[in-house]
């Protein structure tokens, strides 16, 4: 029998991102995001249920987050759900939770889309313009030269 583990998510920080580096350069950030469900309720009230959870990034999806989200932040989630488990060390009571395992993170503020795209973009861009040839103002062909090549016999 197959089984989905798909959990997509909309919501804002509660909290201020953490950032860890838990290993030899592998980093993980942990977040906590609300969303809030609204209804009306029999008598005609509106209704909030808000939701809490846990969520972890890694690697450099965990340092961007860290680097460009703040407390109150709103993002998209996409992962999957995952269940911690420990020992209460007060109570030596088993405890669990469920958190979200990030595999995409978008960030839905416009000052942290910016910025993020900006940080992917340029790199990519000045690499591009790396490979462009250095053209001397006054080089470039003239207009009468790309009109004389013209086949004005096409059929559209």
């Amino acid at each position: 029998m197959a089984t989905i583990n798909n959990v997509t998510m909309i919501g804002r920080l509660v909290v201020a991102p953490e950032l860890k580096e838990v290993r030899d350069g592998m980093f993980a950030c942990r977040m906590r995001i609300a969303t809030e469900h609204v209804q009306k309720g029999k008598d005609g009230q509106t209704k909030k249920d808000v939701c809490f959870i846990d969520t972890t990034a890694w690697g450099t999806q965990a340092q961007l987050c860290a680097k460009y989200l703040v407390k109150g932040s709103t993002v998209a989630v996409e992962g999957r759900l995952k269940e911690e488990k420990w020992t209460d060390k007060t109570t030596q009571v088993e405890r669990s939770k469920h958190v979200i395992v990030a595999e995409n993170i978008v960030f839905m503020d416009a000052k942290t889309t910016m910025a993020n795209t900006a940080e992917a973009i340029m790199p990519k861009a000045a690499a591009y313009q790396a490979t462009l040839p250095n053209i001397a103002p006054g080089s470039a062909p003239k207009q009468e030269q790309f009109t004389a090549d013209f086949d004005d016999s096409l059929p559209f």
